[in-house]
């Protein structure tokens, strides 16, 4: 993904033809994944507070979060400063579309979103009255489904304010110790990378405190656990 943004930056983007079929495949991608997601949504729901499809896995928001970041942002910033016609059609795909991050349960990459959307606009030269429109109408949508789904709710409020990792039995806690283990096995270079989720069953085998996840849940923990002091 690094790679892929200082591609976009520095090459990618440079080219204007391309930049819009990029813009476009994104936009495409983008509101095709909403539609995935709100389909599982009604006709399956949620499995303990996430959604899967259309990869079985639980991190579908990973896709509107990382591979339609960049066209979100423009949308956003189209939004609050365009023309009237627009605006209005940026900010119903960008509103159907944090509404579909809400949906997924994934709490970071909704987060994600919504800030960097937000600081888009910002820097846009916005019109002040449509940005507090748009954040405010985004600010509503998102209660609005708390409100009618209280289960996710629970999930973004409660349940994240429990798992905090600032006492014994928080998961998260758990999960970070694995990567502390990690890094003690090997302080200077690290386990490799992509190692973690590989190695931690066999490191931390003898810790109960330990819960082996495929990351730790922690960027900073993994580079240290994975890359050493020299990461």
């Amino acid at each position: 993904f690094p790679l892929f943004a200082f591609a976009s930056a520095f090459w990618l983007a440079r080219d204007p033809r391309i930049l819009m079929a990029m813009l476009i495949s994104m936009g495409a991608g983008m509101l095709i994944m909403s539609g995935i997601l709100f389909a599982e949504f009604t006709i399956i729901g949620q499995r303990g507070g996430r959604l899967s499809w259309p990869y079985g896995d639980l991190t579908p928001g990973n896709y509107l979060a990382k591979a339609g970041l960049p066209l979100f942002c423009v949308l956003v910033a189209l939004a609050v400063s365009a023309r009237t016609k627009i605006a209005g059609l940026a900010a119903l795909v960008s509103l159907i579309t944090i509404i579909a991050s809400v949906l997924t349960g994934e709490r970071i990459n909704f987060i994600l979103r919504a800030m960097a959307g937000m600081l888009a606009g910002l820097v846009h030269k916005p019109i002040w009255s449509r940005y507090a429109l748009l954040v405010s109408v985004e600010v509503v949508a998102v209660f609005g489904v708390f409100l009618l789904k209280p289960a996710i709710g629970n999930r973004f409020v409660t349940t994240f304010i429990e798992q905090l990792p600032v006492h014994e039995a928080s998961p998260y806690k758990r999960v970070w110790n694995g990567a502390i283990d990690a890094f003690y096995t090997s302080p200077v270079i690290g386990i490799g990378p992509d190692n973690y989720r590989l190695l931690c069953p066999t490191i931390s085998a003898d810790n109960p405190d330990v819960a082996c996840h495929t990351h730790p849940h922690n960027y900073y923990l993994q580079i240290l656990g994975e890359t050493g002091l020299i990461g």
